[in-house]
């Protein structure tokens, strides 16, 4: 059974900000997935100066400002340009998103940005591509059409697909054209994916002959999680200040990965130690933020997940933002209470429904030894 509120059909970009409970979101992606210690401090400075102080990590690795006006808009953008941070090109900001994988080297940058000027059809605005290299990292992330470097070639496939086709640098772009093409053609309004159209539409088999790039979990530097993606501007300053290096790679993990650094160090509002049990929460902002949500999430996941030995969704309504697959504990802050999803999704069928907190936590303890 299924109880899933329909999603917004877009994401909140720079020169399109979305409206939430606590004003208007504008999200910045950094170019290639990386930012210096001066655009952070300039982030953290328009985040008082226009929003409400909230910045936010995404899991598309992109970071966005909270709390902004529309009066206030125009001038956050022309702020934002002069950091290099947003591009004024309406049709690069609508563009799909290139998620990159934190240990893409500086010589990926090229294609990175011949990938941005592809010759598209018009895509869903959901519609995205993933590059990476030596391997794939980002097995798990979404994304339409995806990449891989090799030495001096570069796998290229459709997600969904069992394979790809191994070409050089100069044609992997002209390929993504062609993939985009053939999926503009085959998709409609219930097939918005790539790997939906693959389930119902004939692919052409030469397009994956080669063999798909093997996982690889390869990083390098120091990693800073973000515990639920949010950051206060005066926590991220603090960061920008202290972390000494100017290669700070955001990742879809919620984490920055700053290069070259052999140790993290310790900075408040941010976690070093990836095994801290606040780090298997996820959660969605929320209320008061979010207008749809019917509870607080943040607190209420930094508070359960010490006491689950698994993996945590905690949403504010059924819509599942933070997280859309399946985990083995799901809490959705309902009407009535706290609804409790085993190894489920948030708009699934609740085990248990009305909850209070103390009665949550002992549902968890009862059933754990043959759910999770």
């Amino acid at each position: 059974m299924t109880r899933r509120p329909a999603p917004k059909g877009w994401c909140p970009s720079s020169l399109r900000p979305m409206e939430s409970g606590d004003g208007y979101i504008v999200r910045i992606k950094p170019a290639f997935g990386r930012v210096t210690r001066a655009q952070l401090e300039k982030i953290a400075h328009l985040a008082d100066q226009f929003g409400n102080g909230i910045i936010e990590l995404t899991n598309r690795a992109n970071l966005q400002l909270r709390g902004v006006s529309m009066v206030d808009h125009p001038a956050l953008i022309d702020a934002l340009v002069l950091a290099g941070l947003v591009d004024m090109d309406p049709d690069l900001d609508a563009a799909p998103q290139i998620l990159v994988a934190p240990n893409c080297d500086a010589d990926m940058r090229v294609l990175y940005d011949n990938l941005r000027h592809a010759k598209l059809p018009k895509l869903p605005a959901k519609f995205g591509m993933v590059l990476e290299q030596g391997g794939q990292m980002l097995m798990q992330e979404s994304g339409d059409i995806r990449l891989c470097a090799l030495r001096d070639k570069v796998v290229v496939w459709a997600d969904g697909c069992h394979g790809g086709v191994c070409l050089p640098y100069a044609d992997a772009v002209g390929h993504v054209e062609k993939l985009a093409t053939w999926f503009a053609q085959h998709g409609d309004a219930d097939h918005r994916r790539m790997s939906q159209v693959l389930k119902v539409v004939q692919f052409p088999a030469e397009w994956c002959v080669d063999p798909l790039p093997p996982e690889t979990k390869a990083s390098n530097g120091a990693i800073y999680a973000v515990p639920f993606g949010q950051m206060t501007s005066d926590g991220l300053m603090c960061f920008a200040r202290h972390v000494g290096s100017d290669d700070i790679r955001l990742t879809p993990w919620r984490q920055f990965s700053v290069a070259g650094a052999l140790q993290a160090q310790d900075i408040q509002g941010f976690v070093t130690d990836l095994s801290a049990p606040v780090l298997r929460a996820q959660a969605c902002t929320g209320a008061p933020r979010c207008p749809q949500a019917m509870g607080e999430t943040h607190t209420l996941a930094a508070r359960l997940a010490p006491q689950i030995d698994s993996d945590l969704h905690v949403s504010g309504c059924p819509k599942g933002c933070a997280k859309h697959t399946k985990t083995p504990v799901t809490v959705v802050q309902g009407v009535n209470g706290l609804d409790l999803i085993i190894n489920g999704c948030t708009w699934d069928q609740p085990d248990f429904s009305g909850l209070d907190e103390g009665q949550l936590v002992q549902k968890i303890r009862e059933i754990n030894a043959t759910h999770l």
